[in-house]
């Protein structure tokens, strides 16, 4: 069951989204899906995975993912940059108070685009996978602790709430570790393989408030 109020729409209890996807129709700063989490636990290291479908070529920057915490923003954010005539198209990966940017991750317009991101919080090294290619390695932050009440978002940037994301987000889970290669590969597949669902976010068992001009939609 559902529950809506004025621009806003949440379950009553955890829900299973096999076959649904969340639809940004519009580029709008009030529109997002904030998701809480299965378990209220400090992170030390996380694997994010999603896969997205577009057509936007315009704008320096969209936000896919978005993880704050009361005294930490930005502790973990997934973007992407629009390519320039200055710069390649990059993914950005945002752990802690440092930034990190992956070149040469293609993604295709108007298809179904998987993403995984890890963060290894013991020596700070992270990695980015798109379409099964996988970026090299690079340092983020070590020895951090990201809180146990965070904030989460899909289709914004919590730093303002800008980088608006058109389109649609489906198969949305996140671990509370690095994610064995085995397992990302796995999940490149798109459904075709199966993959250990995420323990601390699970598309099978998520508990969601949209806010603005946001739909679940069949696929």
């Amino acid at each position: 069951m559902t529950q809506c109020l004025t621009f806003m729409c949440y379950p009553t209890e955890k829900v299973k989204l096999q076959g649904k996807m969340f639809c940004f129709p519009e580029e709008h700063s009030t529109s997002y899906v904030k998701l809480t989490p299965l378990v209220s636990q400090s992170l030390s290291s996380a694997t994010v995975c999603l896969r997205f479908y577009t057509d936007q070529v315009e704008g320096q920057l969209t936000a896919f993912f978005s993880m704050n915490t009361a005294t930490q923003p930005a502790a973990l954010t997934i973007l992407r940059h629009m390519p320039s005539r200055s710069y390649p198209q990059q993914y950005e990966l945002h752990v802690g108070n440092k930034a990190v940017f992956f070149n040469g991750l293609d993604y295709t317009l108007n298809r179904w685009n998987s993403l995984c991101a890890t963060w290894n919080g013991v020596n700070g090294m992270s990695q980015m996978m798109i379409n099964d290619k996988l970026s090299v390695r690079k340092l983020t932050y070590a020895g951090l602790s990201i809180g146990p009440k965070p904030s989460i978002i899909l289709g914004q940037n919590q730093d303002g709430y800008a980088d608006a994301f058109v389109g649609h987000i489906k198969d949305v889970h996140m671990w509370d570790y690095v994610l064995a290669s085995s397992q990302v590969a796995n999940y490149m597949q798109d459904g075709f393989v199966a993959f250990t669902p995420g323990n601390y976010l699970n598309w099978n068992k998520m508990e969601y408030t949209i806010n603005g001009t946001v739909l679940v939609e069949d696929i």
